[in-house]
């Protein structure tokens, strides 16, 4: 038993090895003194084993280090010829990667260069200039401004009124700003406008009791806007074109917040018969969306084409209004929307154009390839330029001879993206073309339906005879030559408005929602 715990002297590998075979062979011979009876043999015998136990278990010792130094050089030097095998790979997968950079790069810079004169000549046959001097113009006709006075009280009352949000969104008002009161319920006023602006009659149905109880408690407000928007300069929010991408642009949010509750304010006039405050209400609205118009961005045409919408719709509710508003319904809203095209084509083939490392954030998808690319990205970037603005020179051709009645712009659009490379951001921004397009074209038929129901209204409030009805048994549209609008005289006196020869398209759009038929009661 004392043999086999001073046996714990010695390594374990050399224990697993030979402890049982040391351990027998100390029994034996223990056994063999004491059966010759020599007492000082057994004594003999535990000095020897104790001195080999001394000398042979630290050499043991000694041993199985140098072994598992050996076998730690050996590990060690794996290791090391295993990572020059894999840096060498990487070297190569690097230089390989850096000698398809370089030539892709030069690929791009030489088609760039070779296609850049003929992208600018057919951009210059289509806008009449080119795209250089196109954006020194935007920038001589719209100079940077700040928002003017009349712009910022009239967010100073937006906030009065609960208007959550802001009409040009920057890092100054990000915060929340104090003495803003709670805001109009927008679900349930959006319910209602559309509900009432979509019916073909003059029928209004009463403002639910929570818009009634807001409309009451902020009537000193809704006074003040009014006052402030139709007796000051139009407003004029902050513009700086020479930003490009990153300039600021309106904030949609804000404005149909505001625009909701104008609209409410002047159905529910209309339907206490009290005319002229709808009238301050929708003049209010309407100088609003003429100062959105005003701005060069296509964003804010789509804008102020959404509030023209529900203008126009609210317009056709009114019992009576003054003749002026059948001229305001002339507007060239598509030439507005091509003219705005122009100019963001210009905008975006400048900043992809004339990228410098920077991250462009109004372009989607080329925020990551601007993250990384950075200055080497530029030849990639500059055929991206050229692409793009050949697609929407493209598009802008197809819109601009666009025939109303035979054009449908759903299909178009499928037509032009199959047709436009998948490289670059052509595709990303060819779409907004059509459907601005088709926007302004169903706002033009809105806005020419209102203009002969205010006809309509304006000669029976004067009291016209049945001839001076008979005289708008039909007017010419400006959608499309051969398109009408007829008047129908119904059996129990009213009028139906309603346009001939409607596009495929549109009568689908008026399917859901859009109405191209109106009835007015005698």
């Amino acid at each position: 038993k004392i043999f086999r715990r001073l046996m714990c002297l010695y390594p374990s590998d050399f224990r697993s090895r030979f402890g049982l075979e040391m351990l027998q062979t100390f029994r034996d011979r223990c056994r063999e003194m004491m059966r010759r009876g020599a007492r000082w043999g057994l004594t003999l015998l535990w000095v020897e084993t104790l001195l080999d136990l001394a000398v042979t278990a630290p050499v043991e010792h000694l041993e199985r280090r140098n072994l598992m130094k050996a076998l730690a050089d050996d590990f060690s030097w794996d290791i090391r010829h295993v990572l020059r095998i894999l840096l060498k790979c990487i070297g190569w997968v690097l230089g390989g990667m850096a000698v398809v950079s370089l030539v892709a790069w030069l690929i791009c810079a030489v088609r760039a260069w070779h296609k850049e004169p003929s992208v600018v000549r057919a951009w210059e046959q289509a806008a009449g200039m080119p795209p250089d001097l196109q954006f020194q113009f935007l920038l001589r006709d719209h100079p940077k401004a700040e928002s003017n006075g009349t712009a910022r009280e009239l967010e100073r009352i937006a906030r009065q009124l609960g208007v959550v949000s802001v009409a040009i969104p920057s890092a100054k008002t990000s915060k929340p700003e104090l003495g803003q009161n709670e805001a109009i319920n927008s679900l349930l006023a959006s319910h209602y406008i559309d509900q009432q602006i979509r019916t073909s009659h003059d029928h209004l149905d009463p403002a639910p009791g929570g818009i009634k109880d807001y409309l009451q408690k902020h009537s000193a407000e809704l006074k003040g806007l009014y006052q402030l928007l139709n007796n000051n300069p139009l407003s004029h929010w902050e513009t700086d074109v020479a930003l490009r991408l990153d300039a600021p642009v309106p904030n949609l949010q804000y404005f149909r917040q505001l625009q909701d509750i104008i609209a409410i304010d002047a159905l529910n006039n209309t339907w206490l018969g009290e005319n002229d405050e709808a009238q301050d209400a929708v003049n209010a609205s309407w100088r609003i969306s003429q100062s959105i118009l005003g701005r060069p961005e296509l964003i804010s045409q789509l804008i102020g084409v959404a509030l023209l919408k529900v203008e126009t719709g609210v317009l056709r509710k009114a019992g009576s209004v003054s003749i002026e508003w059948q001229d305001r319904m002339n507007l060239n809203l598509r030439q507005s929307i091509l003219n705005s095209l122009k100019l963001d084509a210009v905008v975006v083939f400048q900043s992809l154009r004339n990228h410098e490392g920077k991250i462009l954030s109004g372009s989607a998808g080329v925020e990551w390839y601007g993250h990384y690319l950075g200055y080497l990205g530029g030849p990639l970037f500059h055929l991206w330029a050229l692409q793009t603005l050949e697609a929407m020179r493209g598009s802008l051709m197809d819109l601009g001879s666009a025939d109303f009645c035979g054009f449908d712009p759903d299909q178009a659009l499928r037509q032009h993206r199959d047709s436009i490379s998948d490289l670059g951001e052509g595709k990303n921004y060819v779409p907004n073309g059509y459907r601005a397009w088709k926007s302004a074209t169903r706002a033009t038929a809105e806005m020419e339906l209102t203009r002969e129901v205010l006809k309509v209204k304006s000669v029976i409030k004067s009291k016209g005879a049945k001839a001076d009805l008979q005289k708008l048994a039909s007017a010419d549209s400006a959608l499309c030559p051969h398109m009408k609008w007829d008047h129908i005289f119904e059996t129990d006196g009213s009028i139906t408005i309603k346009a001939n020869r409607l596009p495929a398209w549109l009568v689908v759009e008026e399917k859901y929602g859009l109405p191209l038929s109106y009835t007015v009661g005698r």
